[in-house]
């Protein structure tokens, strides 16, 4: 990831190339939505690594010496305890998200309102941004 930002920071010519792997492709300028595609792989790969990342990071620097002061000595017991720790905090985390991102979202008022967006293949950048108002989007994703 720092290779990634250095690559753009360092090298403009580069950057409708990096901008795939953090931001969103296929703005259609006229009706101000985002369409999908394949350069939405890109996307989604960067959020794998990223959240891969921060799952290793979290297990070794805080989880494990937590699970050492606490007096666990097994190395079954370390991993275990770190990855029920991790866990708690993930699904702790999303699920508020989850909760939030429901409970000011259009659609949780009427069961016709969730039905009727079905099936869109666009999405408007509100949406993409789960629920906040982003003035950054535009053409270019950002």
């Amino acid at each position: 990831m720092a290779m990634l930002g250095a690559t753009h920071a360092l090298f403009p010519h580069l950057r409708p190339w990096i901008r795939k792997f953090y931001a969103i492709s296929y703005y259609d300028a006229a009706t101000g939505l985002y369409s999908k595609g394949p350069d939405d792989l890109y996307l989604v790969f960067f959020w794998i690594v990223l959240f891969t990342f921060l799952r290793s990071t979290v297990l070794d620097y805080v989880f494990v010496p937590l699970a050492r002061m606490g007096g666990i000595t097994t190395r079954k017991g370390v991993v275990r305890f770190s990855e029920q720790a991790w866990l708690v905090v993930y699904y702790g985390a999303f699920w508020g998200v989850g909760l939030v991102s429901s409970e000011s979202c259009v659609w949780s008022s009427s069961k016709q309102k969730l039905t009727r967006s079905v099936g869109h293949a666009s999405i408007n950048c509100t949406t993409v941004r789960t629920g906040s108002t982003c003035g950054s989007c535009g053409p270019t994703g950002r």
